[in-house]
């Protein structure tokens, strides 16, 4: 009997090392198409498809907030959705912001996670809003830090604490979402502390996404925005 206990705990172990390195060959993969996304995400992309490019461009509205104009937003969203699915032919997306005047941090979170949501044959650039507060709301977000430059220097945000952080697949990095929150409560009440409601509320985001969105790990894309007001945190 003693020996067929022994039996039976080798097998379980050797299983147990079978399903771990399964597990580990398989979140190999993920991290390395994550890696192929988030360089194909960048403002200027580059394919090595020479077939011919498809020039597009996208105007955004001058009133693009997601709080004030959700059919506006939504439709330019599912546009830019569409464009992902022809996956046969180069595409070069230009996003026209110059004459935005108002925007919110919800529309252009939805604009960076389709952004992020393309593949290497479609190239993305884009502009400024010439609208001074329209501007520096735009830089301020976080949006850029996500982004790569044509011009040099990325324009230098005023307010440091602003934060759109991408985590995909199904991960979150619970250190820097715990001291985000911790970072918001202090902004709202004066004092640093943590607040466990929020985080775990942000944990079920992940979890929801990755279960309920899109069906295949390649196109799993979401992101937590974090935006500090001068009365809010949004």
């Amino acid at each position: 009997m003693r020996r067929r206990n022994q039996q039976l705990l080798q097998e379980a172990i050797v299983r147990r090392i079978r399903r771990r390195k399964a597990l580990i060959k398989e979140r190999n993969i993920l991290k390395a198409h994550r890696r192929r996304i988030l360089n194909s995400s960048a403002i200027n992309k580059h394919s090595s498809n020479r077939s011919k490019i498809q020039n597009i461009t996208v105007q955004l509205a001058e009133d693009f907030r997601l709080l004030t104009q959700p059919d506006i937003v939504l439709k330019t969203i599912r546009d830019l959705s569409k464009i992902k699915n022809n996956t046969t032919s180069r595409q070069h997306i230009y996003l026209n912001l110059q004459n935005v005047k108002h925007l919110d941090i919800g529309s252009l979170s939805m604009l960076l996670a389709v952004v992020n949501s393309y593949k290497s044959n479609i190239s993305v650039i884009g502009n400024y809003p010439l609208n001074h507060n329209c501007y520096q709301f735009f830089v301020d977000s976080g949006f850029l830090d996500h982004m790569k430059s044509i011009q040099g220097k990325k324009p230098e945000k005023k307010n440091p604490n602003n934060l759109m952080l991408q985590r995909g697949f199904d991960k979150t990095s619970n250190h820097k979402i715990g001291l985000e929150v911790r970072h918001a409560v202090k902004h709202l009440t004066g004092t640093e502390n943590s607040y466990r409601p929020v985080f775990s509320i942000i944990q079920e985001m992940c979890a929801n996404s990755i279960e309920h969105a899109n069906v295949s790990k390649q196109d799993k894309n979401w992101l937590v925005t974090l935006y500090y007001g001068k009365a809010l945190c949004a």
